[in-house]
């Protein structure tokens, strides 16, 4: 492939013989993109697919529907379609957007122009024989929802996961506030320290110490998996919906057996809370009420046997360095468990997503021998239930992903689908900037952006969170967290599958925690979260038709209301440096410019009136020496 695509030449080179030439040279001239001759990167999408490196871009039409735009901009296509090697992103900003928009001359978020834009496509292969699912995306247009507000032209996936995740439940988290944790844990004990290693807090294992464990764990998922919350999250938008759950909720130990760790009696104490049949209500009553409301669910083992990782969602602090993950019975056991989550996700077959193995397995854990040891059995366990297309997910940091991709330890024939997840969290110092807090991810991203493009496997965020940016309280917290929400959203879906925001709802103590039920009243801007709005595409301040009918998208005159608009770059990121005055400048320009003609009359009028007295009553007028003089003097 790249001998053959060095045989290609700037597009700016041939724009005399291209249909290209059109977009104007001034889009083309900062971009150095190679393109392959017909035939000679692949005169097939199959065939294509096939080359390491390369990608089909297409035009689509449709049905019948033409898109005169597209026409005349591009031509018959020839130029921006077939086997190239072009990066997705370049080609749906720098070779469809710009030109697209320069000869449109309108505004970039019109549903005429976005629907034109939308024509185009990118495909990538798995490079795997056999393998049906490649990589696919529509390039689309995405606006900020911060000033300058600019548009710039993005891929998004066919398969996007508008995700949330439903924690907190099965699982309890403290730090949540989630309703009854107070009922859950009262009078509850544990151990202040284990070993040398101090705990803070109790854990869910510690509940099973209690007389009356299961009815306060019957209580307190009662309160908290209800049907209004899944209507909520469907009205929104959002079609996934993560899980997370204990391996106490499904695999029951024979006898009086425990899984290995710092102190097996806290451990064992969660399989006394209930047994796991007796959570199948409550799991069965997700899928149901998911279903209805146009989600999928996607299981998460979020708390292993013995830790995967020192923290409370494991079901059982252990205190800091401690986690025991990492032996035969211990996996022995989490393999049971996904195998009974199979079971549950297979008589879901039209709700369940699919399963992610483990969640945030410690750093120190030799992944060679978590593959060894347990991802391989637990795949296997679960494909005995489930198709090969249904996914099967393994998490790891950002910083792990580049060992994944080299590894290359599952393929689609003797694994079935297997897709990648990864976490984003700011939990350092708050940062109030929303340029500086877009900033600190961008590392992150393009280890993402890398696996995507690079890996066999498609991958996704199956946590990110809104917090660590101020207190969240209406009327006290100025941070814009739905511009922020806006932009991770729109770049987890243009380098993988989409994400899944942590959490659907947490206490109005931390509404960061919890954006979607605390949608509403998460911070003072005047949007607040708008989340339809953001998987929707559409600009933060439009109330123009954004339907499939719009004026220009057949052919019709389309009459904008909005004047030239000159194209931004992908630089144009940065917040007001004198905010919030400049964009409250921006957002209230009627009123500005009122206030402008007002002072502007007033001060007319009042020059005239100088000019009258000064007609009337001479005198002594100041002249630049008379200036000099008086500064001089001190004055």
């Amino acid at each position: 492939t790249a001998a053959n695509s060095s045989r290609g030449v700037r597009l700016s080179q041939k724009k005399a013989q291209n249909p290209v030439a059109a977009w104007g040279s001034s889009s083309i001239a900062s971009h150095s993109f190679r393109r392959g001759e017909a035939g000679l990167l692949g005169d097939s999408e199959d065939k294509c697919l096939h080359q390491s490196g390369c990608r089909w871009f297409s035009y689509s039409r449709y049905g019948e529907r033409s898109c005169p735009l597209c026409e005349a901009v591009f031509g018959k296509q020839d130029g921006v379609t077939g086997c190239r090697d072009w990066d997705p992103a370049a080609f749906c900003n720098d070779i469809i957007f710009k030109p697209a928009l320069e000869r449109y001359g309108g505004h970039a978020s019109e549903a005429a122009f976005r629907q034109a834009v939308q024509m185009y496509e990118a495909s990538q292969g798995s490079g795997e024989v056999g393998n049906p699912h490649n990589k696919r995306a529509s390039c689309d247009v995405w606006c900020d929802y911060s000033w300058p507000y600019s548009c710039l032209g993005q891929p998004r996936t066919h398969q996007e996961v508008r995700g949330v995740n439903y924690g907190g439940r099965f699982v309890p988290e403290n730090y949540l506030g989630t309703p009854g944790l107070d009922k859950l844990f009262a009078g509850i004990l544990f151990p202040k320290q284990v070993g040398s290693v101090v705990v803070k807090d109790p854990s869910l294992c510690d509940v099973g110490e209690a007389s009356d464990a299961m009815e306060r764990m019957t209580r307190f998922l009662d309160t908290n998996i209800r049907q209004e919350h899944f209507e909520h999250m469907g009205h929104l938008g959002f079609n996934v919906l993560r899980l997370p759950v204990g391996y106490w909720n499904f695999a029951a130990l024979p006898g009086s057996s425990a899984p290995n760790g710092a102190d097996g009696s806290r451990w064992r104490k969660l399989q006394l809370i209930m047994p796991p049949l007796q959570y199948a209500p409550w799991v069965e009553k997700v899928f149901r009420w998911a279903k209805l409301a146009n989600m999928s669910v996607l299981l998460d083992l979020h708390g292993a046997p013995g830790g995967q990782t020192d923290n409370t969602f494991t079901g059982c602090d252990q205190g800091r360095g401690n986690f025991f993950f990492d032996t035969k019975w211990n996996m022995k056991i989490a393999v049971q468990a996904v195998e009974e989550m199979a079971k549950v996700c297979g008589m879901h077959r039209e709700s369940c997503y699919g399963i992610e193995l483990l969640n945030e397995p410690h750093g120190e854990i030799p992944r060679d021998h978590l593959i060894e040891g347990y991802y391989l059995s637990a795949i296997a366990a679960a494909r005995r239930h489930l198709s090969k297309d249904t996914p099967l997910v393994i998490m790891d940091w950002t910083s792990k992903l580049g060992w994944w991709l080299e590894r290359r330890p599952f393929s689609y024939d003797e694994h079935g689908r297997i897709l990648f997840s990864t976490h984003l969290y700011h939990m350092g110092p708050e940062i109030t900037d929303q340029n500086e807090a877009r900033r600190r991810f961008r590392h992150e991203i393009s280890l993402i952006n890398k696996f995507h493009m690079e890996s066999i496997y498609d991958v996704l965020v199956t946590e990110y969170a809104v917090s660590g940016h101020g207190p969240g309280n209406p009327n006290v917290d100025l941070f814009d967290y739905n511009s922020l929400a806006n932009w991770y959203v729109h770049q987890f879906n243009q380098r993988g599958m989409g994400s899944m925001v942590w959490n659907f709802d947490a206490s109005p103590s931390v509404p960061s925690w919890g954006p979607v039920e605390q949608a509403g009243r998460l911070g003072s801007t005047p949007a607040r979260m708008t989340w339809k709005k953001i998987f929707s595409g559409m600009p933060l301040k439009d109330d123009r038709s954004q339907g499939a009918d719009a004026p220009g998208a057949g052919g019709q005159e389309n009459k904008r209301p909005w004047g030239q608009v000159v194209p931004i770059d992908r630089g144009s990121l940065r917040r007001c440096r004198v905010a919030p005055l400049a964009c409250w400048l921006q957002d209230h320009s009627s009123f500005v410019a009122a206030t402008a003609c007002v002072f502007s009359m007033t001060s007319a009028a009042a020059a005239v009136l100088v000019a009258f007295r000064g007609q009337v009553f001479r005198g002594h007028h100041c002249n630049e020496d008379d200036e000099h003089g008086l500064m001089g003097q001190g004055h």
